[in-house]
């Protein structure tokens, strides 16, 4: 009978199941030996949906819940046996749930020293979840805070937590792992550079997957386009069309250009972090504007007045349009006055626009 050591992925065997010490040194072998036998049946695959739902617990209600769910979640919501769940709404139907590779991640997420240690849970078959859309992949990964052995699959890749409660995930393509990658933390910073690495995962022959320099040499479009949806480096994009701000004029003496020159070398600096800080504290900008939605329960203090619009006193930074949409709130605010009037927490001067 072949054995494998749950902590290792080592083969050993013992003729008369007296199993003596794995070459990791593990000899915890209620806990980490299984036989072949004992491998968990693939689930059968599900319809999956779009939906959206509150959550309302001890009064309070949460922020609208937007998920990818297989058809038993949707009928546990319906249930609704504990009164969590309310205004269930089906957006959409998203297919049938792909299983064909769950065996095989499984078994190298076994073969992981950490995955393997997942306690609480325990990382087994039912630990992965389909995601339909590169964007809500990202929305998942982004999350954090994932238990060890949390897995996230789209396509034919899949990422599995290696940290409990942190953000180092094993990458698996078709059946080969070839990578260890902090998604959250690039995400918080430069969300393109994570949609790219995918784009080239997905676009390389898993032969290839571990050649560095083959990798790199794949050409990622300025745009990709998956699931109906485009992803441009937005970073990039502000910064372009923020560099106007920034730019030294020739018309100047000599002296005068350099310390021009000296000064905007200086704020192209502090404003390619500024417009980081901007995306990874949810604000989107463009030619004019900077935007941002909100929650009504992320608003200032009587920031809807009695007629239902916006407060604008209630504000830092000029307003200079509003959108009310439900529950929530978009704000824009006048580009040139943000920019000048925001001080960040770093302690930089003012960034301010001539």
């Amino acid at each position: 009978m072949k054995v494998l050591c749950k902590f290792c992925g080592a083969d050993f065997h013992s003729p008369n199941k007296e199993y003596t010490e794995c070459q990791c040194g593990n000899t915890d072998h209620s806990q980490f030996v299984f036989s072949e036998n004992e491998t968990p049946a693939v689930p059968e695959a599900q319809m999956m949906y779009e939906i959206k739902y509150n959550l309302v617990f001890e009064g309070r209600k949460s922020q609208p819940q937007h998920d990818q769910v297989t058809q038993d979640v949707v009928d546990r919501i319906q249930k609704n046996e504990r009164g969590y769940y309310h205004d269930l709404e089906i957006i959409r139907e998203l297919g049938m749930q792909d299983t064909s590779l769950l065996k095989t991640w499984y078994e190298i997420g076994l073969k992981n020293y950490w995955i393997a240690g997942a306690w609480d849970p325990k990382f087994t078959i039912d630990s992965f979840a389909e995601c339909k859309t590169l964007g809500y992949l990202l929305k998942m990964l982004k999350h954090g805070n994932w238990s060890l052995g949390s897995a996230f699959y789209y396509r034919n890749l899949c990422f599995i937590n290696q940290v409990n409660g942190g953000d180092e995930w094993l990458i698996i393509k078709d059946d080969v792992d070839f990578e260890s990658y902090s998604c959250g933390r690039v995400l918080e910073s430069n969300p393109f550079k994570l949609v790219k690495d995918i784009y080239r995962y997905l676009t390389a022959p898993t032969d290839k997957l571990k050649d560095y320099e083959f990798m790199k040499s794949i050409e990622v479009p300025e745009e990709i386009e998956l699931d109906g949806c485009i992803y441009r480096d937005e970073v990039k994009i502000a910064e372009a069309r923020l560099k106007m701000y920034f730019d030294v004029t020739l018309d100047q003496s000599i002296e005068v250009h350099k310390k021009q020159l000296a000064r905007a070398e200086i704020m192209k600096g502090k404003h390619k972090q500024f417009v980081t800080y901007l995306k990874y504290k949810g604000y989107k900008v463009d030619d004019t504007k900077v935007s941002k939605t909100y929650h009504l329960n992320e608003l200032p203090i009587n920031a809807i007045n009695e007629d239902g619009t916006l407060n604008e006193d209630r504000f830092a930074w000029s307003v200079k349009d509003y959108e009310i949409d439900g529950d929530y709130v978009t704000v824009f605010y006048a580009l040139a006055e943000f920019i000048r009037d925001l001080t960040l927490d770093y302690n930089w001067e003012v960034v301010y626009v001539d």
